[in-house]
């Protein structure tokens, strides 16, 4: 049996190397398909079912709220409904609140370095179910402002204290305050994101306000509970203090989202079902092409199957041939496209470093190797077992009739010409994708709004305890504008709240004269901190009237608006003079001094562009970005930057330094990664489809080249066979992309989250697409023929 299995390889391997061009081709398209495929199911599986460090994952889950107009889940709730919560519910074993941020450390003489911090209620770890390595967790007294305890992760107890075994009960400064040290956490841990350090809650129950402190709540369900139950009660819960408070505990409905889960959006979930879903179409392309080709050298051997029938063969031996053939294709190319497979999701793991959860970790492992095993043997199957069997079917008679007139194996023809529409249907999606998100790439890049070039950034706070008053923080952003607009090769110097393009937050407005029903109506708005000079540095001209200058430090409120505000509010009005005001206690109403252009307030968010611009003073920052733009290389200049800042404030931390065009790129990150996976997504299909498409014309043409011959010795000319060749390539490549038409719309949705200036099913680009397609369609075709028509009519008649 052994020997029967070695034998039957040795000749499956010699009859491939006959054909080599073929058998390559097969094994490019599988190595392409298996190895795409593996790598999305390899990412897919790790986000979402490979096992988070910590016991009965299955049984967390966050506690999110849908707002009951929206419909949108809302992650965070105010402190006292936590609270409220944890004290009334009884149906789960563990209730726990955190909330992000970064603190300040310092120790001894070394400066201020930021950590990536996050602040636990006392029962989180006991949630979590994990405990100090070294030390305790918190304790029930351990919550509030005064509440001077932290807890640290084993790398920055090794990295920053050097594993000192006393480090428990020792002093450090975190934001300029001592805490003592109470703990040291497990290695790996490092929960929710990257942290490295853990402080109480900071809120006092006693003295926070009904719809203050907002916190993200997660909860443990017992053994064998039912999640409905619980998630009724906590929703009948937060009706009653609904009913009780009114807006401080709204909105009353509960969703209960599994761990993994709670730290992906919906556009995350969707991109990750376009990637398997593109991924698998590419594996179906490259299915059929391999059916397609194996078609064609069943349609070649056709004569040496009947020959082989005629002396004894079965129709099972017959069949076994061309399984063992694409069997060995499939092999080879199953074990090249784990090989691919691993360095794609290596790949994706090193781009997404600090953009997901420290315990998620990608990598091909068994289940997907036997996943991937899987698909190789049902690609084996599924490409060799159509013209095996069709071939089987084929009785000797009309093989050799077939053989005596040289025409085509037309049974075996229609198979493939059905095939081919099916790789240009699939290939449409794919190519649409690709196209989609190389638009958004050109729309996010093209064109910004600012000048970008030799800008660099750098982010700080400005806390109370270090600057006290708004004059104190005011006086230290005109020091150092001051000083660094006089070094060498500073050209300007700005400061604001924002970097244009990263995004600002969102908030009502009122516009004087317009009357507001309800708090619904209130348009909403973007709004940015800016001081003098912050357009100018940017290279942004007033399209409209001013911007800001020195008369707004001291004279009446003033406001600059951008164009997508002026649109929308004021489309036949001239906004100049109309004064708006944020809604809030105390604030002042602004006159429109100028209109800007869309310097993208709204970031990578497709909604609410509108945006306003305030000065400072009056309006008092405690955050921002000072903007240095330079005569050249920006990145020379940080040093320069970090030293004045040291100088004049040397217990600021810098929290990020770098050019204005890498904070804009890692803002669009998700372009940057999502595209070039769809873009080798698209040209793997175009590569497959039209090698695909060219193969069933060359094997077409080869069958036809005593036909060719003796329509050409009648006075046919070449240009005649090469239409009538064109028109059915064409035919076949036109139905084919109306039919992926379809899909490409419906497929393309999947991307909204991952798209910019740019809409899902976008008409450009979806003739652009079609156009390729069927560009690469014309040439699979035409080439072919051509090599055709340059046999003479003799060398044709003859079979050559």
């Amino acid at each position: 049996m052994l020997d029967t299995l070695v034998y039957e390889l040795r000749v499956g391997f010699r009859r491939l190397a006959r054909d080599p061009l073929r058998s390559g081709i097969s094994v490019v398209a599988l190595t392409l398909g298996i190895g795409l495929t593996a790598s999305m199911f390899s990412i897919a599986y790790s986000v979402l079912f490979r096992a988070t460090p910590f016991d009965g994952e299955d049984r967390l889950f966050r506690v999110e709220r849908l707002h009951p107009e929206t419909g949108r889940r809302v992650a965070s709730m105010p402190f006292l409904d936590y609270r409220d919560l944890s004290e009334e519910q009884s149906t789960l074993s563990a209730l726990g609140a955190f909330a992000g941020g970064g603190v300040d450390l310092a120790d001894g003489d070394t400066p201020p370095e930021r950590i990536r911090a996050s602040r636990f209620s006392p029962s989180f770890l006991r949630l979590l179910q994990v405990s100090p390595r070294l030390g305790r967790g918190f304790g029930p007294d351990d919550i509030g402002p005064h509440a001077r305890v932290a807890l640290i992760s084993d790398r920055l107890w090794r990295d920053r204290f050097g594993g000192d075994p006393g480090m428990v009960g020792r002093s450090v400064r975190l934001n300029g305050d001592s805490h003592t040290v109470i703990g040291v956490m497990e290695p790996g841990f490092h929960f929710p994101g990257n942290q490295d350090l853990w402080l109480p809650l900071p809120f006092d129950p006693t003295s926070v306000g009904r719809n203050q402190g907002f916190v993200q709540v997660m909860a443990r369900l017992p053994e064998n509970a039912d999640e409905n139950v619980a998630r009724a009660e906590l929703e009948t819960i937060l009706a009653q203090l609904t009913r009780e408070f009114g807006e401080g505990a709204a909105p009353s409905r509960v969703v209960l989202v599994p761990l993994v889960q709670s730290f992906l959006g919906e556009d995350d979930v969707a991109l990750l079902w376009a990637m398997m879903i593109g991924s698998l179409l590419v594996l179906a392309i490259a299915c059929v092409n391999v059916t397609n080709l194996l078609t064609a050298v069943a349609a070649d051997r056709t004569g040496d199957l009947a020959v082989c029938t005629v002396l004894g063969a079965s129709r099972r031996r017959v069949v076994s041939q061309l399984l063992m053939d694409a069997a060995l294709l499939s092999l080879t190319g199953g074990v090249l496209g784990v090989l691919v497979a691993n360095g794609f999701v290596r790949w994706f793991d090193r781009v997404l470093i600090g953009r997901k959860p420290v315990w998620l970790v990608m990598e091909v492992d068994t289940p997907i190797l036997l996943f991937t095993l899987g698909v190789s043997m049902l690609a084996a199957i599924l490409a060799g077992l159509t013209p095996a069997v069709r071939s089987a079917r084929i009785s000797v008679r009309e093989i050799l009739q077939d053989e005596s007139r040289g025409a085509s194996s037309r049974g075996l023809g229609k198979l493939s010409h059905a095939m081919v529409v099916a790789t240009m249907a699939l290939a449409y999606p794919l190519l649409m994708a690709a196209g989609l998100l190389i638009a958004s790439f050109g729309a996010w890049n093209r064109n910004l709004p600012f000048d970008s070039d030799n800008v660099l950034v750098a982010q700080l706070a400005m806390p109370a305890r270090y600057f006290p008053t708004a004059e104190t923080r005011t006086a230290f952003i005109e020091e150092f504008v001051a000083w660094a607009e006089g070094q060498p090769g500073v050209r300007s110097v700005a400061f604001a709240d924002v970097v244009p393009a990263l995004g600002v937050g969102v908030g009502p407005v009122e516009i004087e004269g317009e009357q507001y029903l309800r708090d619904q109506d209130y348009p909403r708005a973007r709004l940015a901190v800016v001081r003098p000079g912050f357009f100018g540095t940017m290279g942004v001209q007033p399209s409209v009237g001013r911007t800001f200058d020195q008369r707004d430090r001291t004279g009446p409120p003033a406001l600059v608006v951008n164009a997508p505000f002026v649109a929308r509010h004021f489309p036949d009005a001239d906004p100049m003079g109309r004064r708006i005001r944020v809604r809030g206690e105390d604030e002042p109403w602004r006159t429109i001094v100028g209109v800007v252009p869309d310097l993208r307030m709204n970031g990578t968010d497709r909604e609410t562009p509108e945006g306003l611009y305030v000065t400072a003073p009056p309006v008092d920052p405690r955050f921002g970005y000072f903007l240095v733009r330079t005569e050249s290389n920006p990145a020379a200049t940080a040093p320069l930057v970090r030293r004045g800042i040291a100088e004049i404030a040397p217990d600021v931390p810098i929290r990020m330094l770098e050019t204005l065009d890498g904070s804009v790129e890692q803002a669009f990150w998700v372009i940057q990664v999502v595209g070039p996976i769809f873009t080798a997504f698209g040209f793997a299909a175009l590569f497959l489809a039209s090698v695909g498409l060219f193969g069933v014309v060359a094997h077409s043409v080869s069958r036809r080249t005593r036909e060719i011959g003796v329509r050409m010795a009648l006075g046919a000319t070449g240009k005649s066979v090469v239409v009538t060749m064109a028109r059915r390539g064409l035919f076949r490549a036109v139905l084919g992309v109306v039919l992926g038409s379809g899909l490409a719309i419906f497929g393309s949705r999947l991307l909204a989250g991952a798209l910019f200036g740019v809409r899902p099913g976008d008409p450009v680009t979806m003739v652009v697409v079609g156009v390729v397609l069927l560009a690469s369609a014309l040439l699979a075709t035409v080439v072919p023929a051509l090599k055709a028509i340059r046999l003479s009519p003799v060398e044709a008649l003859r079979g050559s």
